[in-house]
Parts: C-alpha cells; structure tokens; sequence
C-alpha cells in the first residue's frame, strides 16, 4: 500500500519545481545584510539583480530569486543561509466529481427560536446540518433527494461570525455574488491576474465559509486573497506572500480577529510550514486542508504544520472517513467533505451563460471539508475563545468515535472525531419507517483501500456500487464520482442488519 503511494507523488514531483526559482530563508533578519556582504563583488551584483521577492512573516525572512544551480552551490553552505529550496507549484486540492444543478429554487429558511436565541435554517444543506447534530444523517441512494427538506442548522443568532476577517488564500472569489451580502473584501491578488475566480474554486470555498445559504458563520466578513490562478496553480513564494499579507493586514485591523483558510497543498517543505506556524504566532488562526491522496498527511504542505487546524473530509452518507481524504496524526479533526453543496462562481469557465443558470455545485475533497472548520473558528473567536485555545476548543467539542475502528486499522494514528458546532440541544429526529442509513461493507472497503490510488488518470467518473433495495433485491447504483465507499445493505430505522452500522 505504502508502495503505491509513493508511486502516486512521482508524477507529482517532476512538474513541481518552479523553474530555476529558488526560495532562501536566513537564520535571522540581521543576517541578510551579513549574507550579501560576504559576497566577493561579482557574485554580490549577480545576486541582487536575481531577487524576485523578499518576505517576513515574523521570524521567517528571505527572498525568492532566480539562479542557476551552479551559483545555488556557490553559496549554499553560507553560516548566514537557513534554507534553499526550489519554489515548488501549490495547486488546489482538487475537488472530485461535481453535481451540478440549474434550474432547482432553493427555498431555505431561517427561523428564530427567542427564549434560546438560537436560528434554525430550516431545508439547510446537508453539510451544515450535520455539523450540528452528533448523529448519522438519513440518506437514500436510490432517492437522493429524498431527504433535503428535512435537514435544519442550527446555530446562535448572537454568534455568526460578526468582527471576524475570514481570508481565503485561493483561486479569488466571486465578490459580487448576491449571496455573500455585501461581506467580500478585495484584499491581495498574487496572481497578477486582477481580483475575481476564473476557476470556481475559491467561491465554492468561501460560500462553505460564509455565504448567506451555504456558509457556516453568515456575518463574517471574507477577504479575497488570491494567490492561485485559474489553472488552480500556484508557488510557494506566492502563498508566502499571501500569509505576510493577511498577517500584516490582521495587525492593521486590531479591532477585528483573523482566521484563514487554505484548501491547497504541496510537498511537505518546512519553509511553508514556519510560515504557517509564525502567522498564528502572530495572531491569525489557519485552518488547512489535509489533503487527497490517502496517505499520511504528514507527508505534505501545508497539512503538516503543527500550529495549522488540519480538516480530513469524511462521507457523512456513510460517517466513515472519505476515500480519498489523507489521515494520521496530524490530521486534527475530520468534517463532511463528499458532494458538498456551495457556490458557483459566474466568472469562472468558458461557458458562462451556462454558468449564470446554475444555482449551486457540490464538489468532493478536503478542500471542502476545511471551510466549514473555519466558519467554525469564527464562531469561537466571536464567543471569546482565546486564539491558543481554538484548537482544543474545537477537539472538545467534537464527537468522538463516529468511525468504525476497523477502518482506522489502514490509517494508524488517525483521530476518530467529527465537527460538531456545539449547540445546546437535542439531535433532530427521523421517526419515519423508511428511513435509510447506508452501512458499509466492511470487507470490500478495506479491499478497496488497500487498492485505492487517488489521482489515478484511469479513475471512472461513475461507479457502480451494489445495494440492497426496499424490496430485498440487490441493485446497481451509480455515483458520480470517484469518492464513493462500497455499501452494505442500507437499514431503516428499527431495522436489523448483517452488517455493522458505522458510528455504532
């Protein structure tokens, strides 16, 4: 299985390298000037026309530069020089399948609940109205709309994220769309592309975070800040740039608190990681995605830093943890990330006429299960939670054992917990008879995942899982990406089953 992975990241490795660009970071910020004068005269004059970009983010400092490898020997060995790596690519993490939908009204409302100032969004979608319940949500495969009326959000009408700035390192965002309200903030463009999302996915992100309909904290003001292009690609020198933006921009807003959101990834590189770390040293709260690659998320950027909140996505269909989703210990809490409904931006893709009829986009990945996390920290930040506090706040918070054990045996060291917002009431329940909740085959899973290779150019769009049917015959399924978990058979409320119900 280990093989298989690496194999996965060799492709991935051999377009990373950003040209002969090459990040340099110093032991501090004295021995830049010391570094430079210890140059003999031509190397010193190449140098300084070479320097594309210099950065501080607390104690991180140094600059990007375009050199040869000849002259990256000459001064490598520098007592002045911490590190030199190449700037790698940083692309977003990519959304698998898509679920699109033109033409449906949605009809969500909000209601005030007074003696305990709580709203209910009733019809909510489905990814907010799980993380406010502790429970497995109902869902039919054969019906899979059957069951969208009847989810509600619950959440305080005093604690939507009112005072918070939520920055999205992405692909822009669709500022004008009617509904974030007015709450987008043209903020840092890295890309030199102009401010807007020519791809969709950083909308899709910031609708998680705080779109009227979609959006865990419904007052937050978000901040575009766009270091990938429309291709979803992007460098390291260009995320760096980005996080010494939002810290200097958190510091010039004292009167607010930060948090930001980074549903992007690379190869693990410790240059990313301490600017992550030093950013919430400085007082923004990060929250990263882990990643979709089913290995360890350890092993990548910037999901293993440790002053980072890293989000897993698992398949609330199911609650077990999503296929492709990356695990391990540095995996901080898992929150639903399979067909996760949001925005659509209107300038993004060729076809934008298309683009206008379509009311929202369901999209898989880590990258989706990572906003909801950081709607959720502008909610503790509003309630008055300390910023070195959030973390354990959140783990506290969250429900523990959801995942059957027998599928963490794969993904040693993986924490068996789930988002949930923390609300002061009784789960909803589905009394009807015929309620579904999907089971999984315990076996084939196991298979499946041992065999499973994210990113595989030979992946079907479709796959045809079986399920038991209310008339007791088997049938064929489709799903429209390639998230899907093998089912077992799905059991009605009451009913008793072969198979072992995950979450119980």
């Amino acid at each position: 299985m280990h093989y298989k992975r690496l194999i996965i990241l060799v492709p991935v490795i051999s377009q990373m390298v950003f040209g002969e660009e090459y990040l340099v970071t110093f032991k501090d910020i004295d021995t830049i000037p010391q570094f430079m004068s210890s140059l003999n005269q031509n190397i010193h004059e190449y140098l300084s026309q070479k320097i594309t970009k210099t950065f501080q983010i607390g104690s991180l400092h140094g600059f990007s530069l375009n050199l040869t490898r000849e002259y990256i020997q000459k001064i490598k060995n520098n007592p002045h020089i911490k590190d030199i790596i190449p700037n790698f690519k940083v692309n977003v993490l990519e959304e698998w399948g898509n679920d699109e939908h033109e033409e449906e009204e949605e009809n969500y409302e909000d209601q005030e609940d007074f003696p305990n100032l709580m709203n209910i969004q009733m019809g909510a979608p489905r990814h907010l109205a799980r993380i406010s319940s502790r429970r497995q949500l109902p869902f039919d495969f054969e019906n899979v709309m059957k069951y969208k009326t009847m989810f509600n959000y619950y959440y305080y009408s005093w604690n939507q994220g009112s005072g918070v700035r939520s920055y999205i390192l992405d692909t822009g965002i669709d500022s004008e769309h009617p509904d974030f309200e007015n709450r987008v903030m043209k903020g840092f463009d890295c890309t030199g592309e102009g401010f807007g999302d020519f791809n969709g996915h950083g909308t899709h992100v910031a609708g998680i975070v705080g779109s009227k309909t979609f959006g865990v904290a419904k007052n937050i003001t978000l901040v575009d800040v766009k270091c990938l292009d429309g291709m979803g690609q992007g460098t390291l020198i260009s995320v760096i740039s980005a996080l010494e933006w939002v810290v200097n921009d958190c510091n010039e807003h004292p009167d607010q608190k930060c948090v930001a959101n980074l549903s992007l990834g690379s190869l693990k590189t410790q240059i990313l990681n301490e600017a992550i770390d030093e950013a919430v040293k400085k007082g923004v709260v990060v929250v990263v995605a882990a990643g979709n690659y089913n290995m360890n998320a350890c092993w990548v950027s910037p999901a293993s830093s440790e002053g980072a909140i890293t989000v897993g996505a698992f398949d609330d269909r199911f609650d077990t943890i999503a296929k492709f989703s990356n695990w391990g210990p540095c995996v901080d809490i898992f929150s639903p990330g399979v067909s996760i409904a949001s925005l659509v931006s209107q300038n993004s893709g060729n076809d934008k006429s298309r683009k206008l009829l379509q009311k929202y986009v369901a999209y898989s990945g880590t990258s989706m299960a990572s906003p909801s996390v950081c709607g959720l920290v502008a909610l503790l930040l509003e309630e008055g939670i300390p910023i070195e506090e959030i973390k354990d706040t959140l783990i506290s918070r969250a429900v523990e054992d959801v995942f059957h054990r027998r599928t963490l045996m794969l993904k040693p060291n993986t924490p068996n917990r789930v988002v949930y917002n923390g609300m002061a009431k009784d789960d909803d329940t589905f009394e009807a008879e015929d309620m579904v909740y999907p089971n999984i085959d315990m076996e084939v899973l196991i298979k499946e995942l041992n065999e499973y290779q994210a990113g595989s150019q030979n992946r079907k769009k479709q796959e045809a899982v079986r399920v038991k049917g209310k008339d007791g015959k088997n049938k064929i399924v489709y799903l429209d990406n390639d998230l899907c978990l093998p089912n077992g058979h799905p059991h009605s409320k009451g009913e008793s089953t072969d198979k072992v119900s995950i979450g119980n």
